[in-house]
């Protein structure tokens, strides 16, 4: 069933995205695929994340679905919430 999924973009993310944006989804989608729907809707986002050349896969990004991390093959439901942030080294 189509529906809208919100997500919550966190610093340095937000300066590109705003801190909130929405999505529709036709139905269930992997958290990869919409990653990857994503970042060719907003390129900007390649400047913290990069596209595996063998996979595709979207590659410095963290997706959590309530306390849960998500992984690339996990699925997200229409409807739903995610808050996304860049995999940042330092301290």
């Amino acid at each position: 069933m189509p529906g809208i999924t919100r997500v919550r973009w966190y610093p340095p993310l937000a300066s590109l995205t705003g801190p909130e944006t929405t999505i529709e989804l036709d139905g269930p989608a992997t958290v990869g695929d919409l990653l990857q729907r994503l970042c060719r809707e907003q390129p900007k986002l390649l400047g913290f994340a990069r596209l595996d050349k063998d996979t595709g896969a979207v590659i410095g990004l963290i997706v959590l679905c309530g306390n849960d991390l998500m992984k690339d093959s996990d699925r997200v439901e229409p409807g739903g919430t995610l808050d996304i942030m860049a995999a940042i080294e330092g301290g």
